[in-house]
C-alpha cells in the first residue's frame, strides 16, 4: 500500500464521519468507506490522524456542540442527545475533559476554548507534496482580480508571539492550537486571519518584544 492510497482511505473516514456525525457510527462502517478491514482502518486512521476513530468522532461532537450552544438558546440535554450522547450526565463529563468547564458554564459565559478543528489528511498531504505538474504550473503567469471591500470600524483581538517573522515560527512559539482557540470567540466577525504588524504595533512600554507575525480575529468596534 502507497502512502497516497493510505493517506486518501483516510480522509474518506473523516468525510464519512462529517456526513454521518449526528447518528452512531461504527467501526464497521468506517472500515467500509476505507475500503480495509476494522482492525487496518482503525489502525491507519490513528496513525495519520493521531486519535482513535472514536476519539476523533467524540471531539468533533464536542466541539459542533460547543458552537451550537455558544449560538443558540438550546437546552444542554437536547444538544446532548443530538450528538449521540446518551444522557445529560455523559455528555457534561466528557464536554468538561474536553474544554476544562461545564457546557452549562460555556453556554453562560461563551470564553474561547480550544475546538477540535481537524484538516483533511489527504488535502494536506497534497498541499506539502505537490507533484511535477503543480510545480510546472507554478511558473504560468495568472491573473490576480483584488476588490476593495467596505468594512465596518473593528477591533482586533490577537494572540501576541514574540520573535516570530512567518506562520511557522509563530506556531513553534505560541503553537498552532491559537487558531482553534480563536475560531470559538462567539463576537468574531469573520474566522481567524493571519497579521503582521506594523512597527509602531510590535512594542510597548511594558513589552518592546513581540512578533511582526501574528494570529487574531476582528471584532466590532
Amino acid at each position: 500500500m502507497d502512502e497516497t492510497e493510505t493517506i486518501m482511505s483516510v480522509q474518506r473516514m473523516q468525510e464519512y464521519i462529517d456526513v454521518n456525525i449526528l447518528r452512531k457510527i461504527t467501526i464497521k462502517e468506517l472500515a467500509v468507506a476505507a475500503g480495509y478491514s476494522p482492525w487496518h482502518a482503525a489502525r491507519l486512521f490513528k496513525e495519520v490522524t493521531g486519535k482513535a476513530p472514536f476519539e476523533y468522532i467524540r471531539a468533533l461532537r464536542l466541539t459542533k456542540a460547543a458552537l451550537i450552544q455558544r449560538d443558540s438558546n438550546e437546552k444542554i440535554i437536547d444538544v446532548a442527545m443530538d450528538f449521540v450522547f446518551d444522557s445529560h450526565e455523559g455528555f457534561t463529563r466528557a464536554f468538561s475533559k474536553q474544554f476544562g468547564m461545564t457546557p452549562s458554564k460555556y453556554s453562560q459565559y461563551t470564553p474561547p476554548i480550544k475546538l477540535f478543528m481537524p484538516q483533511k489528511v489527504f488535502d494536506t498531504y497534497r498541499a506539502f507534496h505537490k507533484g511535477g505538474k503543480m510545480m510546472s504550473e507554478a511558473n504560468i503567469t495568472k491573473s490576480i482580480f483584488v476588490q476593495v471591500i467596505e468594512r465596518p470600524s473593528r477591533k482586533v483581538l490577537l494572540k501576541r508571539g514574540k520573535n516570530a517573522i512567518d506562520y511557522f515560527e509563530y506556531c513553534e512559539e505560541v503553537g498552532c492550537d491559537v487558531w482553534a482557540v480563536l475560531s470559538s470567540v462567539k463576537e468574531a466577525m469573520y474566522e481567524p486571519i493571519g497579521m503582521w504588524l506594523p512597527r509602531h504595533l510590535k512594542g510597548t512600554r511594558r513589552c518592546t518584544k513581540i512578533s511582526a507575525c501574528t494570529n487574531g480575529i476582528q471584532r466590532v468596534y
